[in-house]
């Protein structure tokens, strides 16, 4: 890709992989196992969402 302005013409953007697929459906609330966790860890477990046409490879968990 590049970008054209009056002054000319950029130089081309590095190479980039784009898809197009069906949304992965989301995985259940994730619950606290309080038997496995301690005062300065969590254990926490969930199912899995479905995946879409592309795999799930991970999940971000965060803390507000």
């Amino acid at each position: 890709m590049s970008a054209v302005n009056q002054i000319g013409e950029s130089e081309l953007s590095n190479y980039v992989t784009i898809a197009m697929a069906s949304i992965a459906a989301a995985p259940t609330m994730p619950t606290v196992n309080r038997l496995l966790s301690s005062y300065n860890s969590l254990y926490i477990q969930w199912t899995e969402g479905t995946p879409g046409d592309i795999p799930i490879i991970g999940y971000k968990l965060y803390m507000i």
